[in-house]
């Protein structure tokens, strides 16, 4: 934003549905959710999904169990300040009412939220009746605590508007030469940022690109020019709220439409290409290869839609996204530039790609249900060592992955949740504007890196064995050398 960085606590206050977990008294809550008073958008299963995407258990539970628990939770609304209006088959959650909308309340004045607390349970099938209350569930013994999940790192994952540090992703073209870009994105950056009638000297300086990749000051205003045009030869009015058209028959649009990246052009090296090996099965080369692609599809107009400048300032700081599916915009917090476009259908081209919209709609629910949780990076021997501060699946060989957690060290397993081993689910139907978890990214499998380094110390200890002398014959050998020093 132009004058006030969105910050997570703001995120946090945004919450009118909190989500609380755990055997303590007064937990507090460890995610939420903004849902628009009796919008529809966000249901119980969506929750779910987010809460996959965003957090993980402790290392006592197996990552089968992991993905299992997500999916068999019930939830329990607290009866402090819920209204006797609610429906009651709201107040405890179960399988069975996982497609219903989850329940908001208007404010009870301007900025302070009317807030609904969700305990959230382990619950197993059951023939209770549905809406039976917690106490039920209690006795029949098919509920059951949960421990406090902790905070997932997601490889994709980076905050808005804040470039890598690894200088082998972020470079920009100077005038024949290529200078290592070592600060993040200034207010505005070249990811159509700018109107598309402004000239564009004071933005190519901007462009990140690959160290492989040789692009200088003439190639980057020409892809940047052929971004915008391409956009504006698919629409000629803003995504969202369908204003912007020119009053005269020359320009295409009015002032303030922007072309809009959908996946950031700084973050072009998370953007999801398609892919049937792992970058580390490929060769630097091949690496090299893919971080180019990745680098064309971020400038591709299909990474691209029209929006009025502060919607793109909004889009860019993820307070709304756009369903990949449905194309239904979903607000984040209770913005009153922002809130009455909830729930509409956006304008975007038949030729957007999904993928884009999938990643930029799950970076926005990890920026803002896990708001408070944020991932604190521990510095050690091995993270000083790091060349980037995130491992993606365009890195290169060498690049190390992020500071793992304690589950990652313990079962080598991380990355999008989508990737792992699913229990079966249930074929019920679900409403059309359910993000399922099949309808998360499916990026390419990396490889696991701590395997990889298990497979590595293994042959250094066979190397070592095998290179070893024998200790017996050794010692043998130094008593001889000490009887014969001793002659002398």
């Amino acid at each position: 934003m132009s004058n006030a960085a969105v910050t997570p606590s703001m995120r946090a206050v945004a919450w009118n549905i909190h989500f609380t977990i755990g055997k303590d008294e007064d937990p507090g809550a460890f995610a939420g959710i903004y849902q628009v008073p009796g919008s529809d958008l966000v249901t119980f299963r969506n929750v779910c999904d987010e809460l996959r995407l965003c957090f993980e258990y402790p290392c006592t539970i197996s990552d089968e169990e992991d993905e299992e628990t997500w999916s068999s939770i019930a939830f329990s609304l607290s009866q402090d300040n819920s209204p006797s209006s609610l429906d009651p088959s709201l107040s405890f959650v179960t399988e069975a009412e996982m497609d219903k909308p989850v329940p908001s309340l208007a404010p009870l004045r301007p900025k302070e939220q009317n807030v609904l607390t969700y305990h959230i349970y382990h619950h197993k099938n059951c023939t209770l009746p549905s809406g039976s209350p917690l106490k039920s569930h209690i006795e029949a013994k098919c509920v059951n605590h949960l421990p406090n999940p902790v905070r997932r790192r997601d490889h994709r994952y980076l905050p808005p508007n804040k470039a890598p540090s690894n200088p082998k992703l972020t470079v920009m073209p100077l005038r024949k030469t290529l200078k290592a870009r070592s600060v993040s994105p200034g207010k505005r950056s070249a990811s159509g940022s700018a109107s598309p009638t402004k000239e564009d000297d004071d933005e190519f300086g901007n462009v990140v690109a690959p160290a492989s990749m040789e692009i200088d000051i003439d190639q980057a205003r020409k892809v940047i020019n052929e971004f915008r045009s391409s956009c504006l030869n698919r629409a000629t009015l803003c995504a969202v709220s369908g204003e912007g058209e020119s009053w005269c028959p020359g320009p295409p649009v009015g002032p303030g439409v922007q072309a809009c990246h959908i996946v950031p052009q700084y973050h072009y090296h998370v953007y999801p290409v398609a892919s049937g090996t792992s970058d580390h099965d490929d060769p630097l080369e091949g690496s090299y290869r893919r971080l180019k692609d990745a680098w064309q599809s971020t400038w591709s107009p299909r990474n691209g839609i029209l929006l009025m400048k502060h919607l793109h300032d909004f889009f860019d700081a993820r307070l709304f996204s756009i369903h990949p599916r449905t194309f239904r915009i979903r607000v984040f917090v209770p913005y009153n530039a922002l809130v009455r476009f909830n729930g509409q259908e956006a304008a975007v081209p038949t030729t957007i790609d999904r993928k884009a919209l999938r990643h930029h709609y799950e970076m926005s629910c990890i920026e803002n249900m896990s708001a408070d949780r944020p991932i604190l990076d521990v510095i050690s021997s091995t993270t000083s060592r790091m060349t980037s501060g995130k491992a993606t699946p365009l890195t290169a060989k060498t690049d190390l992955p992020a500071t793992p957690t304690l589950c990652e060290l313990g079962n080598g397993i991380t990355g999008d949740p989508s990737k792992r081993r699913r229990p079966n689910d249930s074929n019920q139907s679900r409403p059309s504007d359910t993000l399922t978890q099949g309808d998360f990214l499916h990026e390419p499998a990396m490889e696991d890196e701590m395997v990889e380094r298990g497979r590595k110390r293994r042959r250094l200890d066979e190397w070592l064995q095998h290179n070893s002398p024998d200790p017996v014959k050794f010692l043998s050998g130094v008593d001889q050398e000490l009887g014969e020093f001793e002659q002398y």
